[in-house]
C-alpha cells in the first residue's frame, strides 16, 4: 500500500475494505482537498473511487472537477459513498446495507459514514470543514490510544522468553535433583 505512485483508490479497495488505521490515513487528508476546493468556490462533482488518487502513505489528488450544477452537500454525499465503500469493502449501491453500517468500528467511523449520507438523525455534516475537524480528531484519539497500548513485542522475543524459561526450568530441576542426592 505504501506504492510511491498515485493510484485510483478503486485499485485499492479492489483487494477489500481497510483497516480503520489506514481509513483514517486517507480520509483526512482526502477531506482536506475537499475543504480546498470548497474554499476555492467549487464543488467537485464527481467524488468517486477513479476521480480519488491515493499513494498509500497519506498523499491524496483529486481528479479535475467536473462542471456543472454540483453542490458541496453532492461531494460530502459522495464522500460517504467512499468512505463506506473504504470501511466496508462494498458499495453503497441504493442504499447501505444496515447490517454492514452496524458492524462498522469504532462506532466514530459508523455515525460519520450515517451523517454524510444523510442517514443520522443529526442529519449531514454542515460544510467539509466540519467532516475535516471530525476526522482530524477520531485520528488524534486513535493515534493516542495507539501510544498508550503497551508495546508490541519483537517477532524473535517468544523465542527468548522460551530459552529463558527452559534455563530456569532446567536450574530448578538441577536444584531438586541436588536436595534429593543430599537427602
Amino acid at each position: 500500500m505504501n506504492d510511491a505512485h498515485p493510484a485510483p483508490l478503486s485499485g485499492l479497495l479492489a483487494m477489500g475494505p481497510l483497516p480503520y488505521d489506514q481509513f483514517l490515513i486517507l480520509a483526512v487528508p482526502l477531506s482536506e482537498a475537499v475543504c480546498r476546493l470548497h474554499s476555492a468556490g467549487s464543488a467537485h462533482g464527481h467524488l468517486d473511487l477513479d476521480s480519488v488518487m491515493y499513494d498509500g502513505a497519506g498523499g491524496v489528488t483529486l481528479a479535475p472537477s467536473v462542471p456543472g450544477s454540483a453542490t458541496y452537500n453532492d461531494d460530502l454525499t459522495a464522500l460517504g459513498g467512499i468512505f463506506y465503500h473504504t470501511l466496508t469493502g462494498k458499495p453503497v449501491a441504493g442504499s447501505p446495507d444496515p447490517s454492514l453500517l452496524k458492524r462498522l468500528y469504532p462506532v466514530e467511523a459508523k455515525l460519520t459514514v450515517e451523517k454524510l449520507l444523510g442517514l443520522h438523525p443529526s442529519g449531514q455534516f454542515a460544510s467539509a470543514t466540519e467532516l475535516h475537524a471530525s476526522l482530524v480528531l477520531m485520528k488524534d484519539v486513535y493515534d493516542q490510544a495507539a501510544r498508550d497500548q503497551p508495546a508490541v513485542r519483537r517477532p524473535g522475543s517468544a523465542r527468548v522468553y522460551l530459552s529463558l524459561s527452559l534455563i530456569a526450568l532446567i536450574i530448578i530441576l538441577v536444584w531438586i535433583a541436588v536436595a534429593l542426592i543430599r537427602h
